[in-house]
């Protein structure tokens, strides 16, 4: 990788850091959508950098830092899948032992994160059905005034 070139990454990473501080004064501040916001940028711009380094097992242990944070960043967002691949690439490299390790442990813990979630939509879902049948609704209903002597 040319001088300029990690100059340039670099750069984006520096960027990334300044709106990922944004993001955090605007949580603190109790603004929500402005942190959600700064957060988005500072994810863009750390992932734009460690897709840059990416294919550079020389850069290690660079590489695997910058696909940590951007991991980090993605989980801000909300963005459980892209977190998982940026791990994921940040393991397909030679990092140090120590970030190999904490690598793995976030990967871990985004996946249970997503069957949690999963687990989540799941039941969400199964409820919606059921609340949707006609007979249930009816049945629920009928139960609830005569719990609370509510006259039909």
């Amino acid at each position: 990788m040319t001088d300029a070139r990690l100059l340039e990454v670099a750069s984006l990473h520096d960027r990334a850091m300044e709106a990922a501080d944004d993001a955090f004064a605007a949580r603190r501040s109790g603004d929500g959508r402005s942190a959600l916001e700064h957060f988005r940028r500072s994810f863009e711009l750390e992932r734009e950098a460690a897709k840059a380094v990416a294919l550079d097992l020389s850069l290690e242990p660079s590489r695997a830092i910058l696909h940590r944070s951007a991991a980090t960043l993605a989980l801000d967002c909300g963005e459980y899948r892209e977190a998982q691949r940026l791990l994921a690439a940040g393991l397909a490299g030679n990092p140090p032992p120590e970030y190999r390790d904490e690598l793995s442990e976030l990967l871990l813990q985004v996946t249970r994160e997503l069957e949690v979630l999963r687990g989540l939509r799941e039941r969400r879902d199964d409820i919606r059905r059921i609340y949707q049948d006609e007979e249930i609704r009816r049945i629920l209903q009928s139960g609830y005034r005569r719990t609370w002597g509510i006259p039909a």
